[in-house]
């Protein structure tokens, strides 16, 4: 844009908040619901969210790819899953859901 001076003038870049942080062929896990707080993103996975101080946090989720994703109350890829289907996403696991905040690990996977 330019001024009455012929000077450029540029506006701050907003970043992307909520939904739109997570990119495009990207499993995305936020710590608050509706896509709000802090947010890790994945191609493959990872077996243990604590690396991404995500342990025990995830409130919801997006899955932006063509794979079908399994969450896991265990490291490593143990314990109960939970399966995002591709384009799915939850923005409120429910407090009483087994899923709520207590995901330790999730991975692209065959079904």
């Amino acid at each position: 844009m330019f001024c009455a001076s012929g000077a450029i003038v540029t506006s701050p870049v907003l970043a992307a908040t909520g939904w739109n942080r997570c990119p495009v062929g990207y499993y995305c896990v936020f710590d608050g619901h509706d896509g709000t707080g802090t947010m890790a993103y994945f191609k493959w996975g990872s077996p243990n969210l604590a690396d991404q101080n995500m342990d025990n946090k995830v409130s919801s989720y997006w899955n932006r790819t063509t794979r079908y994703f399994g969450v896991y109350d265990g490291y490593n890829y143990t314990g109960w899953g939970l399966w995002g289907q591709k384009g799915e996403y939850r923005s409120n696991i429910p407090a009483h859901y087994y899923a709520h905040n207590r995901a330790s690990s999730l991975r692209a996977v065959q079904v």
